[in-house]
């Protein structure tokens, strides 16, 4: 009978945690059944959304609280997940894939490759803006409770641009933890250094549960027995998980996608597309844009 009070209690509890409200935003969220559960510790790869920055600061406040103490260190992507740039074309973002693979289908060729490379040089060359105002304090915040706060980049630490994102990190407010390690991690190819910002892990395109694993070897005094990932990419996400579903540690990815909804407008794509073909000599008639290309709706 005991056991069977106790069942009883635990599910009710879990039904009145479906409904949470933000006192700082006002926002309302609907945690269901499956997302309290699988906050406490278990062996199973998942992903757990959030949205918006309030729902993120919501799920790592839930992943906390479930292992009675703090979680060890948080890997944060860089790229859309704190900063991105203002640049009118963003890959792996909805609305750009979108256009660009309906503008592919009319644009081809050398002559596509040559748009190509001038939204590439666009991308790297624009300055950086915050993701979510508040990322700046949600660092700080996890920090002073004795988070170790990393970021952790697909970008190799010679990849084009990256000097300058480091000085856009800056100049934002973003901080982070000094790194328990400098120097070449697992795979090859990804290394960790101290930043002007703080620890900066580059990745070299590998796998970031690979990566979390070899780094948090050099956790300094023991063994870390949690950690989270944070990505804008949803496979990453599921890989890194995937990686570290035996690892002697506890490891939650989180899908943070508000940049999505940051991602520009149909209109705005095409004025973009006619004013880069515009500048490369490109008629019209050589490179059409797309017509009808529906608008996704993401505010949700």
């Amino acid at each position: 009978l005991l056991v069977c009070a106790c069942v009883c209690v635990s599910v009710c509890l879990s039904v009145i945690c479906r409904k949470m409200v933000l006192p700082s935003s006002g926002l309302l969220i609907f945690l269901s059944l499956t997302a309290v559960e699988a906050a406490i510790p278990s062996r199973r790869v998942e992903v757990f959304p959030a949205p918006r920055a309030d729902a993120l600061d919501a799920q790592l406040g839930l992943f906390q609280r479930s292992l009675g103490s703090h979680v060890d260190a948080v890997f944060f992507d860089i790229d859309e997940t704190l900063v991105m740039p203002a640049a009118p074309f963003i890959y792996g973002l909805p609305r750009t894939d979108m256009f660009v693979k309906a503008f592919t289908q009319t644009c081809t060729g050398q002559t596509w490759q040559r748009i190509s490379d001038e939204l590439g040089r666009l991308y790297y060359s624009s300055p950086h803006f915050l993701v979510s105002p508040t990322l700046p304090s949600m660092l700080a915040k996890m920090q002073a409770a004795g988070v170790h706060v990393v970021a952790l980049t697909s970008r190799s630490a010679a990849e084009n641009g990256t000097s300058d994102l480091l000085g856009d990190l800056q100049r934002l407010g973003l901080s982070l933890s000094s790194a328990w390690f400098e120097g070449p991690l697992k795979p090859d190819g990804a290394v960790a250094r101290n930043t002007s910002v703080g620890a900066v892990i580059f990745g070299n395109s590998q796998n970031k549960g690979d990566i979390i694993a070899s780094y948090v070897e050099h956790a300094p005094g023991k063994n870390a027995s949690s950690t989270v990932l944070v990505d804008n990419t949803h496979s990453k996400c599921k890989a890194a998980a995937e990686a570290l579903l035996n690892a002697t540690f506890i490891h939650r990815s989180i899908h943070y996608t508000e940049a999505y909804n940051l991602d520009g407008q149909h209109d705005d794509m095409d004025f973009w597309m006619r004013t880069v073909k515009t500048g490369l000599s490109i008629p019209e008639a050589e490179c059409p844009l797309p017509t009808g290309t529906p608008v996704l709706d993401l505010y949700v």
